[in-house]
Order: C-alpha cells, then sequence, then structure tokens
C-alpha cells in the first residue's frame, strides 16, 4: 500500500482477508504490531517470502 491509508472498500477486503485466513483482526493486529517492531522478525519474514518465489 505504500505507506497510503486504505479507503473503506480497501479495508473491508483486508478485514475479510484476515477473518478468511483463520485469524481475527485483533491477532492480526497484534502480530502486525510485533513485526513492526522487531528486526529479527521482519528477516524471518522476508526470507520466509522469498523461498515462496523459488
Amino acid at each position: 500500500m505504500n505507506g497510503a491509508q486504505p479507503n473503506e472498500e480497501q479495508q473491508a477486503q483486508m478485514a475479510a482477508a484476515i477473518q478468511n485466513s483463520g485469524l481475527d483482526i485483533e491477532r492480526f493486529n497484534a502480530i502486525s504490531a510485533a513485526t513492526a517492531q522487531d528486526e529479527h522478525l521482519q528477516a524471518r519474514i522476508a526470507l520466509a517470502q522469498a523461498r515462496q518465489g523459488e
């Protein structure tokens, strides 16, 4: 999203995607907040994403 605030439709789509993944929004937000504050966790996520592209 390039730092831009999502519009209402995008927010609804994101909420639906989160719920469809089996997470509740509060848990997703907690994970997101933890990730933003933990460089080691960010690196692990980047590695996992890179491996998916292989």
